[in-house]
């Protein structure tokens, strides 16, 4: 199920991409060339055949005039808030390890 779930937001956002890049008539190299990346890899996202590293994104993103949030919906997106991490200090499990083996 993850899968169809992620081939689905790749299709939605090369789509994106490249509806854009057309509005702005630009041509795959002309983006490439503006992104600082190789026109194959533009033809290669186009394509479907590859899926962009969000640094290329970035580029991609800026090159176009928008943002990652703009070409990934990412405001439109459910947010999921991630718990808080728990911070553990290790100098205390040591001397609570210590402690235990002291008491034996």
């Amino acid at each position: 199920m993850e899968t169809a779930y992620t081939e689905k937001h790749l299709i939605q956002l090369v789509n994106k991409i490249k509806r854009l890049r057309e509005k702005e008539q630009l041509t795959q190299t002309l983006l490439a060339n503006m992104a600082g990346l190789d026109k194959q890899y533009i033809q290669q996202l186009e394509q479907y055949i590859i899926n962009p590293g969000y640094l290329h994104l970035y580029k991609i993103a800026d090159a176009l005039g928008t943002t990652v949030c703009e070409l990934t919906n990412c405001s439109t997106e459910k947010k999921t808030q991630l718990p808080t991490p728990i911070i553990i200090n290790p100098l205390k499990l040591n001397n609570h390890a210590n402690r235990r083996s002291l008491s034996n």
